[in-house]
Order: structure tokens, then sequence, then C-alpha cells
């Protein structure tokens, strides 16, 4: 086993395995928990108009069962035992897998992601079971005003680009996306040089590396998927207005700013945080001081648009009662 090493300046230490895993991590002896981060990059952008959904689909598929782990519980079962929590999400760009245990468990926490990325078994009959859960999803999405709010103003920034298709897909797509379909796009994007793993906790680089190492030598690997290039969204005033059952009205404001790859990035996302959850302006502001709104926050969404420098949108989202 070789990786090239490199460090910066914060502690982060970096390495690439031979398989081109890139591995991320940093030592901290005085944390209670290992967290554990798995990143494939491919999403939502990555998919044909008519399988989108395909993504976060397959994502559900990956809890269904390997031959080590044959069923969901088997899969969960150990972590939650033990206090630990495991997870996905899938984005625009990326889908991952995450995990946070105590640090004694870290061993048990990267088998059962190892084994899940590189064995699960993708059975038909789960495959029509967990449609129906991802159709459910889909639903209470479209009933939760605050979400829906949010589909609607993405829909509408990224009207026309790549990334105009949401992850959680539609009926249509999600009908579209058999066994056949779902394999396509992991055996295009489930590679080991497609792949990130990002370690934290009180646990020693060099041990990562072998351990990372060890848990993902029978992982797929083949050439880098290529990243599709293209345009910025266009900035253009763009309003929408849609009527649904319910008492309170939701807003969504935003803009076009800079993206994942553009310096600035670390700027806007300490900028949104004082807006946000941890400087609470708005909350001050428009909820305790004004009484405009019952919630309102910001977040800042990054994503590579195009190969050279990427546009996304900040958000600032209120719920106000009518």
């Amino acid at each position: 086993m070789t990786a090239n090493s490199s460090h910066d300046d914060n502690d982060a230490k970096r390495a690439t395995l031979d398989s081109g895993m890139t591995v991320l991590t940093r030592e901290r002896p005085y944390a209670d928990v290992t967290a554990i981060s798995i990143s494939v990059r491919g999403g939502s952008r990555n998919e044909h108009d008519d399988t989108v959904g395909a993504a976060h689909f397959m994502e559900h598929m990956f809890f269904q069962g390997t031959p080590s782990r044959p069923t969901t519980d088997a899969v969960f079962g150990p972590i939650s035992a033990r206090g630990g929590w495991l997870n996905a999400y899938t984005s625009f760009e990326n889908i991952n897998f995450q995990a946070v245990v105590k640090n004694e468990d870290f061993p048990l926490a990267l088998d059962t992601l190892a084994d899940m990325l590189v064995n699960s078994l993708f059975a038909e009959d789960r495959i029509d079971k967990e449609r129906q859960v991802v159709l459910e999803e889909l639903i209470r999405g479209k009933n939760a005003p605050r979400r829906y709010a949010v589909e609607l103003f993405f829909k509408s920034v990224w009207e026309g680009h790549p990334a105009s298709n949401l992850p959680i897909g539609s009926r249509e797509t999600l009908a579209n996306s058999d066994r056949k379909v779902l394999m396509a796009f992991r055996e295009a994007n489930f590679l080991a040089r497609n792949m990130v793993t990002a370690v934290v906790g009180d646990q020693v680089h060099e041990d990562i590396i072998e351990r990372v190492t060890r848990a993902f030598e029978r992982m797929p690997n083949g050439p880098k998927p290529s990243f599709v290039s293209a345009p910025f969204p266009a900035a253009k005033p763009r309003r929408i207005e849609e009527t649904i059952a319910g008492t309170q009205a939701q807003l969504a404001v935003g803009l076009p700013a800079p993206g994942a790859n553009h310096p600035d990035t670390y700027a806007l996302d300490i900028v949104s945080a004082t807006f946000g959850e941890v400087g609470r302006r708005l909350v001050g502001e428009i909820r305790d001081r004004r009484g405009l709104a019952s919630s309102v926050g910001s977040s800042y969404s990054t994503c590579l648009t195009s190969a050279a420098g990427g546009r996304w949108s900040g958000r600032r989202q209120v719920t106000s009662t009518r």
C-alpha cells in the first residue's frame, strides 16, 4: 500500500491512494467521536432527463443489503446499538455517505460503509419496494410548503441548466428507474478515483490510510467520469407565485453568487452563518424586533456550474403568517 500525503496550515492531511481515491483526515485526540464522510462525485446533474431521481433512488438502495449484511437492519443495527449514526444524502453534484461513532467503533463504521459501497446487491424485489419509499418522500416534499418553495426557487434559478434536475426526481422518472438504470449510474460514477473519504476524530492519519486502503481494495475503478461544462445561469429578475393550502406564506429570495471553486466562497459561508443560525441577525431583526415572520434563515449553496468557475445562489427564506 502506498499513498501520497500532504499537510495544510490548518492541520488537515490529504492522501491519494494508489486507486486514485482521495483521503482527508484531521486528528482530534480530544474528540469523543469519529466522523466519516464518503463522497462520490455524481448527482442529479449527471442524470438523463427521463431518469432524474435515479441517483437519489440508488442512494436508498445501498442500505438494502449486502451478502454479509442481507437486510437494512443488519446494515444499521450494529452501529445504532452502539449509539452511532449512519445516513446519506444526494445533491446536484454528489452522493454522500456519513457515519458518526465512538472512536473505538471507527473500524466497524468504515467496514459497514465500505461493504455497502462495494457489495450492495440492488435486489430486484428490494428495488420495487424502495421505489414506494422514495415516492412517499416525494409526496411529503410537495406537502411541505417550506421545502416546496425552495424547490420552486431552484427550478427557476437553474432553468435551462443541467442542475435544473432536482435530486428527488418525479413520479414519471422514478417509474423509469429500474435496476438497469440504477446499475448504469452506479457503474459510471461509483469508482475509487471518483471518491473522497474524510475522517475526523481521535484517529491517526497513517492508521486511517491503511484501514481505508484495505476497506476499499475491491472498490471498482476506471477512468474518472468527465465533468460536463455548463454556462453560468443567467442573472435576471424572476418571480414565481403559487398558491397551496396552508396558513403561512413562504418567501424565498436569492441571487447568483460565487460558487464552490471561487475564493470568495469562504467569506460567503461566514456571511450566511452570520445572517442565519449562528449570528441570528435576520431572526433578531425580522422575527424578534419587527414580528414580520415566524421563522427566517439564510443559506449559501454552492455548485460547480462549469469546469472553470461556478455560480450558485445565496438564499434567504422567510415564513410569515398570513
